[in-house]
């Protein structure tokens, strides 16, 4: 049992890995007047936002897109580069009409909120947090219940509601903050439950949501309460 369980942790961290490594290294650091210390611009992404925004602004369907918290993520992605940065942009905004991304947070999740709430919180920092218990997720019953695409649109729902609150939090602050954390909550981990075969096909959705999705969104994802 406990190797399975190890070979679980490694199959989700080879996908996570990327994730955790991508942080951004820059030199000649600015602040401009709602700039803090959670987040910062460098002279160069100052300079080439107003043309990145330029090139695509005319395609965004969301207002907080035309906005540099949301624009830098790409351009960070893709090493600054403006061509690779819209590419990646186009990409995801190709991907959000596919899944109808843009109406999501108007759907009934009633349902799931009730069987499997998540919760926003803050760190020391002030950036929002996307907390998830995993002992209220029975994704084994999910899965062979013939949910899984249900709860898809529910990992989509999650996941934007974040967007926009670090949006409101932003604006009613004056704080720049371009990132947020993930955090599950592995109290209660039940190796049926959570970690069956069919189980990884939800946490695969859950990641290539995010990679499709939500380039550079993560500032950390942290797992509490880990059996070692």
């Amino acid at each position: 049992m406990n190797v399975m369980l190890r070979i679980w942790r490694v199959i989700i961290l080879v996908q996570l890995l990327p994730i955790l490594l991508s942080k951004v290294e820059g030199k000649n650091v600015v602040h401009s007047k709602n700039i803090t210390d959670l987040d910062f611009y460098t002279v160069e992404e100052l300079q080439k936002l107003p043309k990145f925004r330029a090139r695509v602004k005319d395609d965004l369907t969301q207002s907080y897109m035309n906005g540099n918290r949301y624009l830098v993520r790409f351009l960070r992605a893709r090493n600054l580069d403006l061509d690779g940065a819209e590419e990646a942009i186009r990409e995801n905004l190709k991907w959000r009409k596919l899944e109808n991304v843009d109406n999501v947070l108007r759907e009934d999740v009633s349902k799931w909120q009730k069987q499997y709430p998540f919760y926003f919180n803050f760190d020391h920092a002030g950036r929002v947090g996307l907390v998830n218990s995993l002992r209220d997720f029975d994704t084994r019953r999910i899965t062979i219940s013939g949910q899984r695409a249900e709860f898809r649109r529910y990992i989509m729902y999650q996941i934007e509601s974040m967007v926009v609150r670090i949006e409101h939090v932003a604006n009613s602050t004056g704080r720049e903050i371009i990132q947020a954390n993930l955090l599950f909550n592995m109290a209660g981990f039940n190796f049926r439950t959570h970690a069956c075969f069919a189980c990884l096909a939800l946490y695969f959705d859950g990641l290539e949501i995010y990679e499709k999705g939500y380039t550079r969104l993560a500032h950390g994802i942290h797992v509490i309460n880990s059996k070692s």
